[in-house]
């Protein structure tokens, strides 16, 4: 794809740019804190410290071989409790845990199972997924399809906690996994003021993402 070019307009004072590719089927600036992905099985499990500030929401984005392989993502609080878990245990049904959630009658919060849509499609090698999660909700995606979607209400205990950690588990022996994700501390960063313009030449594999941080009160 050839690249394209974006310039800045003027503002009274300093505001910052990045930009970043969306992920889709290939894993451009998707990845941990230095852009990569990080590779996870049942004998090396993945151990990440995670921010997701100034993105909307959280986004794990995982390579799973087919026949659909089953693993399960554990996510961690800033004051390092267990807060969530979401599990696919098939190609079609999964489970999330809520702690303190519900009647806390499962290692003291609340696991909902759930059916999805079939993850891995027939004669495929791999899938890639996105999980994305916020304080209102959890939902999974392959590429612009969302096979899953959970709103949080009051009985779902920590699962709306901002995420500072995340874990992984798989039970095939065999089988090797991929986790990425989608950080704007992974893009570079751009000032821009009303002296100084930028022109630079991008190029996206995807939808085009630009985050645009702005002093407030706020900077036309």
């Amino acid at each position: 794809m050839e690249p394209k070019t974006i310039t800045s307009s003027w503002g009274a004072v300093k505001a910052v740019i990045s930009a970043s590719s969306a992920f889709r089927s290939q894993g451009t600036n998707v990845g941990n804190s230095n852009g990569g992905w990080t590779t996870f099985s049942k004998a090396d499990r993945a151990d990440l410290k995670i921010s997701f500030e100034g993105l909307e929401s959280e986004n794990y984005y995982v390579t799973v071989p087919c026949p659909f392989v089953w693993f399960k993502l554990f996510l961690f609080g800033a004051d390092g409790a267990q807060t969530s878990h979401i599990e696919l245990f098939a190609n079609n049904k999964g489970n999330i845990f809520c702690n303190k959630g519900g009647s806390k009658n499962w290692h003291g919060g609340q696991r909902t199972d759930f059916s999805l849509a079939q993850v891995c499609a027939s004669g495929s090698s791999s899938v890639q997924i996105r999980i994305e999660k916020d304080a209102q909700h959890v939902a999974i995606y392959s590429g612009e399809d969302q096979l899953y979607r959970k709103a949080f209400g009051a009985g779902d205990g920590d699962c709306g906690v901002a995420s500072a950690r995340v874990t992984t588990q798989v039970w095939d022996n065999a089988a090797q996994l991929f986790l990425g994700l989608e950080t704007i501390s992974a893009f570079p960063r751009i000032p821009f003021s009303k002296e100084k313009n930028i022109d630079i030449k991008v190029s996206f594999d995807g939808a085009e993402d630009y985050y645009v941080k702005v002093p407030c009160p706020f900077v036309w």
